[in-house]
């Protein structure tokens, strides 16, 4: 029996106590948090797939149902399933999905009289790359007091307001008193001439200290130059003296290294080099925070290894307002895992953006030969499916490529008649609207001719 998809809203089957069918519940698009105890998946989405038989229950059959869903299966994500009568919080509540006795297990439990399965995409390996700074499993206790001084607490109530600060009100000290002045002493705004003169004296003591403030820091600066010390070229700006960033350029892409002050133009091309660097070294590089204005990186190398620690290799960038660009605050460069076979950058897209220019050489390349080149030039393992979808994208690129600068010939034609009223430009299609044949003619051509004829 073929799965039918079920969309949200549409009620559930009956199977009447069959045993031979059952339904997949996948959650897909989030991410796991917390640790064992306190384990949830967030920002999910869910598909359910009904009417599925136990008799062709498989490895491969599972991996159709991943790429209905819209991802890329056959070890670009990890499959869980949470066995029955368990949520996510129980301990062992979830059994990796790998090997086909795992699919068989999973069969086993719908025989059993269990006619629902559930499953859990993890797309970045986030289960087990537990954070300690989880607030659900180490919620901080009691917040400590906040004192607030009695001063303050009067501007407040002067001003209207409650005197409470965080939340708890601040009690009055009965014993504080504001300080007392008398104002027979002070200048009021009778004394005209009293207040004119005691403006100007102040405006002549911070005329003196200005000077003597720009004196004292001209000296020294005179001092730092013929020591020698900071400034080692005097032709560059004082930005780049004082913040001496490093820019990322595109012809940095062809073999991406990093290191920390080193700004990008964009989060985009930071991204980009990422995965050129998980290509080229062969480093399994996961992202747990990836937004518009940070990104953290790590490498998952060792995260299948038992009793093994996790490799040190991280990077963490973010917008730094001195250099208006993308920069890198922390990088540790050291790598203690061993290369891959294949990682989760390395996907059809990327095929396509290295060898459409070969493709659109040879676009008679077979898939033998297709792989051949990528295990040569990168010692990656790709699948059959995944050179087939590089391919296909390819070509489609490469024709809709050919087909726009067909389309350019209508604008040409209509440039030329207007710059060159008396020229002659005629297309030719075919009954499918395609290019076929053209014929144009230059109006100097034409008068040329007929001058030198005559």
């Amino acid at each position: 029996m073929v799965p039918v998809h079920r969309h949200e809203g549409e009620p559930p089957p009956d199977f009447g106590g069959n045993n031979n069918i059952f339904t997949i519940m996948m959650y897909h698009g989030g991410f796991f948090v917390g640790d064992e105890k306190n384990r949830g998946y967030v920002d999910e989405k869910a598909a359910w797939f009904d009417y599925y038989d136990v008799n062709a229950q498989s490895i491969a059959a599972i991996n159709d149902i991943v790429e209905q869903v819209g991802y890329e299966a056959g070890g670009r994500v990890r499959l869980y399933w949470c066995l029955p009568g368990k949520i996510l919080g129980d301990p062992g509540a979830l059994r990796f999905i790998w090997q086909e006795h795992d699919a068989a297990a999973i069969a086993s439990s719908v025989k059993a009289g269990n006619n629902f399965v559930v499953i859990y995409i993890d797309h970045d390996e986030t289960l087990g790359a537990f954070d300690l700074d989880d607030v659900a499993a180490y919620a901080p206790g009691d917040l400590p007091p906040v004192y607030v001084s009695p001063h303050k607490v009067e501007q407040q109530q002067e001003q209207g307001g409650s005197g409470q600060v965080g939340g708890a009100s601040d009690v009055e000290d009965e014993d504080y008193q504001p300080e007392l002045v008398d104002s027979d002493f002070d200048i009021s705004r009778d004394d005209d001439d009293l207040l004119e003169d005691q403006l100007m004296a102040d405006v002549k003591k911070k005329c003196r200290d200005v000077d003597i403030g720009l004196k004292e820091k001209g000296k020294q600066l005179v001092e730092d130059l013929d020591e020698d010390v900071q400034l080692q070229e005097p032709d560059l700006d004082d930005e780049a003296v004082k913040y001496n960033f490093l820019a990322f350029g595109e012809e940095d892409m062809a073999n991406p290294t990093f290191r920390t002050r080193q700004t990008f133009a964009s989060i985009k091309i930071l991204r980009q080099a990422i995965k050129e660097y998980s290509c080229k070294e062969r480093r399994k590089i996961s992202m747990p925070k990836n937004d518009k204005t940070r990104i953290t990186t790590i490498c998952l190398g060792n995260a299948d290894v038992k009793d093994r620690a996790p490799c040190p290799w991280c990077l963490k960038a973010s917008y730094d307002c001195r250099a208006k660009a993308i920069a890198v605050k922390s990088y540790q460069a050291e790598h203690t895992c061993s290369r891959k076979w294949k990682v989760n950058a390395f996907t059809s897209t990327f095929l396509v953006d290295k060898y459409i220019e070969s493709f659109r050489a040879d676009d008679k390349m077979s898939l033998k030969n297709f792989y051949r080149t990528v295990q040569k030039e990168w010692n990656m393992t790709p699948s059959r499916a995944q050179l087939g979808r590089a391919k296909r994208a390819a070509m489609k690129k490469i024709h809709g490529d050919e087909v726009e600068q067909y389309n350019l010939l209508w604008d040409y034609a209509a440039e030329l008649r207007r710059s060159n009223p008396s020229s002659s430009f005629f297309l030719n299609v075919d009954g499918c609207g395609r290019f076929s044949s053209c014929y144009f003619s230059f109006d100097a051509s034409k008068r040329g001719f007929l001058a030198r004829c005559r």
